[in-house]
């Protein structure tokens, strides 16, 4: 009784993911990709350049034995 009990409250029939009115596990996992491109593309060519530059050189001179 117990189990039935649980599984009624708790285990999901239906473990489909749909993202966008869409389901397809291929479409889906794409829209994701395009989403997270977007959201981690630079909004300032110049300015990710420079931010490069400073990181290249900061790690340059970083020493373990200090």
């Amino acid at each position: 009784m117990f189990w039935k009990s649980w599984r009624s409250k708790f285990e999901k029939k239906n473990s489909s993911v749909q993202v966008n009115r869409c389901v397809d596990h291929t479409a889906v996992a794409e829209k994701f990709a395009v989403h997270f491109t977007k959201a981690y593309s630079c909004n300032n060519a110049n300015c990710a350049d420079q931010l490069d530059k400073e990181y290249v050189e900061t790690r340059a001179a970083y020493s373990v034995f200090r």
